[in-house]
């Protein structure tokens, strides 16, 4: 199939995030990893066949964690993987606040806030941007990103509404009067990411993978 002159779509992914609200929100299902970003896609909208979509996700990684070693080889299929140290991937070092690295509280902290806000910046010109992640800290640069663009190329936020902070409600009712910022509620699309799976599909895996 032809490749689509339309704007690309950049599905930016911060996994940390998204492994965790489903362990709070979802802790007896697993996501459809490999349906999330056709589910994306299709929330999006107006994107002709053979549009470019080019899915990016952040993740810390130990090269002990076997079951994460697995969960990101099969991944790869699909997605482009920036790994950090576990010991980098904190935004605070847990100590400093009186955590250990394995406490709940200090698994807020792992977030790639800055690399993900240089990606949206980097790709705020050439493409429609979709942010997975609950950090208010992204906030700022995704209105950036929408507002750099043309009226035409919106900027979308998708993550499980439950889970946001309710400083993101403000920042979307704010862009509906002058700029495109779309929320994208993966809780309205439960039937796409928890669905009935296949006996040994592989496209998920319940390894708790992140190392703390």
């Amino acid at each position: 199939m032809p490749r689509s002159t339309a704007m690309p779509l950049a599905i930016l992914m911060d996994l940390s995030a998204i492994f965790f609200a489903i362990r709070d929100l979802y802790p007896e299902q697993q996501l459809n990893y490999a349906s999330l970003a056709d589910a994306i896609a299709n929330a999006v909208g107006n994107g002709p066949p053979g549009r470019q979509v080019d899915r990016v996700a952040w993740t810390s990684y130990s090269e002990t964690n076997q079951g994460q070693a697995r969960f990101l080889a099969h991944l790869e299929s699909s997605w482009a993987i920036r790994r950090f140290a576990p010991s980098d991937s904190f935004v605070v070092e847990p100590g400093a606040m009186n955590l250990a690295p394995g406490d709940r509280a200090a698994q807020r902290l792992i977030r790639f806030d800055a690399s993900i806000a240089f990606a949206m910046g980097a790709l705020s010109k050439t493409h429609e941007i979709v942010l997975v992640s609950d950090s208010f800290a992204l906030a700022e640069p995704l209105i950036r990103a929408a507002k750099t663009r043309s009226k035409y190329a919106k900027s979308h936020l998708a993550f499980f509404g439950r889970s946001l902070d309710g400083r993101w409600g403000k920042v979307l009712r704010d862009s509906a009067a002058s700029f495109p910022l779309i929320l994208i509620d993966l809780d309205d699309r439960e039937e796409e990411l928890f669905g009935i799976r296949k006996v040994g599909s592989t496209d998920a895996f319940s390894d708790n993978f992140l190392i703390h």
